[in-house]
């Protein structure tokens, strides 16, 4: 699409607004400018668009600014008709680079304007006539540590001051170095930071060491307390044997009782909450399931196919760009849902199988127990009243001696992930070791 543009002499107040608000202003340049428009006017025209009300500036804000501070009540401009976000971002960010009037935090701030739109850094230094690694260290700005970031903001430090700051551990060190660089050239900077490094490193190695050893010491006493569990656990199943009574047919009575109990019960149980979801299941599984991912995953193979050779059109065709990724997007998300949908179906498909051969497991364990327990079954609730009767007090106490050792086996089992790390911190500690006395 053409862009049309033509000059004028615009009201300041007509300006509204801005395609970017700088973050940082180099007051002394502002100052410079201020004095030029006095003496000779506004000489550059600053680049506007027109929006709904008024007009949006795209480049010339320190010009823009200067003339306000001047009181002036036009300003030259060039003003484009219509202007899209993305071509607007391109002529501010050109027209700053060769002017050198953004901070390095707001140019990084612009170049994240199209990360944020799907493009490389390569596709973004292509658009801007920069070099990648100039893209790259801008935009590494952006992912430094809180201290760095205010400091870059405030232009007390500079980019290249900034890239050796980042070999700093923490905040604390950032947070102390910082003012000592200020206003220093890059050899001394390198050599403060040089010597801090050392200085930061061992403080960071030596915390890092003193946490693995308190996770060391908090893994002592979680063994301590796993063999105190295991000493309780040992202890109630003596216990547990121990108890029974004289009568032989009640002692055999009693334990087919809990073996039914905790084991036949529970599948039957399982069974019917299995067989619910399976028959769930079954009502939304597609009776050809292979298949029908299958055709799903060819419709996402296409879609990625499509979207790979649409990304290369991108490339090639510019003028065509906003056409071909709204086009790239839906093809996106249309792979998106299909992925959603296979992995949903695959899913489902894996509980189907996985209740199936549950359900098949606990009926042939039901089988069995009413083939060799048969009676036991029948006579169920006649065999618990007739032991209940005849000694209660033993079979409470038996269920609560068995509810005690499940619980303190699962106490055990929870030590014993966390006890797990031990070799790892004590690997970790060799490592940071040797770091510390290589320094």
């Amino acid at each position: 699409m053409e862009k049309r543009t033509y000059e004028a002499n615009l009201p300041l107040e007509a300006i509204k607004g801005f395609i970017y608000t700088r973050q940082q202003i180099d007051e002394a340049k502002l100052g410079e400018t201020i004095e030029n428009i006095k003496a000779k006017g506004v000489i550059e025209p600053i680049i506007v668009r027109k929006a709904d009300q008024g007009f949006q500036l795209i480049a010339g804000y320190l010009r823009f600014v200067a003339s306000q501070k001047a009181e002036l009540s036009t300003i030259p401009a060039i003003v484009y008709e219509k202007l899209d976000d993305l071509d607007a971002t391109d002529i501010l960010m050109i027209e700053n680079i060769h002017r050198q009037e953004l901070s390095d935090l707001d140019e990084a701030n612009i170049l994240n304007i199209y990360v944020k739109q799907g493009f490389q850094q390569k596709d973004i230094a292509e658009r801007l006539t920069v070099s990648p690694s100039y893209v790259s260290l801008k935009l590494k700005l952006l992912e430094d540590k809180e201290p760095l970031r205010e400091a870059i903001s405030k232009g007390s430090v500079t980019e290249p001051q900034a890239r050796m700051l980042r070999v700093l551990p923490n905040t604390k060190a950032l947070k102390e170095v910082i003012p000592k660089i200020e206003g220093k050239t890059v050899k001394e900077t390198r050599e403060i930071v040089t010597e801090a490094q050392k200085k930061y490193v061992k403080d960071s190695l030596k915390e890092q060491i003193k946490e693995y050893e308190e996770k060391l010491k908090a893994i002592a006493q979680f063994e301590k307390d796993r063999d105190n569990l295991q000493n309780q656990i040992d202890k109630l199943e003596g216990e547990l044997k121990a108890l029974k009574t004289d009568d032989k047919e009640i002692n055999r009575n009693i334990q087919k009782i809990m073996e039914l109990e905790k084991k036949y019960f529970p599948a039957l149980d399982e069974i019917t909450r299995l067989q619910a979801q399976i028959n769930d299941l079954r009502k939304t599984r597609p009776e050809k399931l292979d298949e029908f991912v299958t055709s799903l995953e060819k419709e996402r193979k296409d879609a990625y196919d499509k979207q790979a050779k649409l990304k290369s059109q991108i490339d090639d065709l510019n003028e065509k760009l906003k056409e071909l990724r709204n086009e790239h997007k839906k093809l996106q998300e249309q792979a998106s849902v299909l992925t959603q949908q296979i992995t949903k179906l695959k899913a489902e498909d894996k509980q189907y199988n996985e209740a199936s051969e549950r359900v098949k497991n606990l009926k042939e364990l039901v089988a069995n127990y009413e083939k060799s327990h048969k009676s036991a079954i029948d006579n169920f609730e006649q065999l618990k009243a007739k032991v209940e009767s005849e000694d209660k007090e033993i079979l409470a106490k038996r269920t609560e001696i068995a509810n005690n050792i499940a619980l303190l086996s699962k106490q055990k089992q929870a030590l014993n992930g966390k006890i797990a790390n031990k070799k790892n911190y004590q690997e970790a500690i060799e490592v940071l070791d040797k770091k510390l006395k290589s320094l």
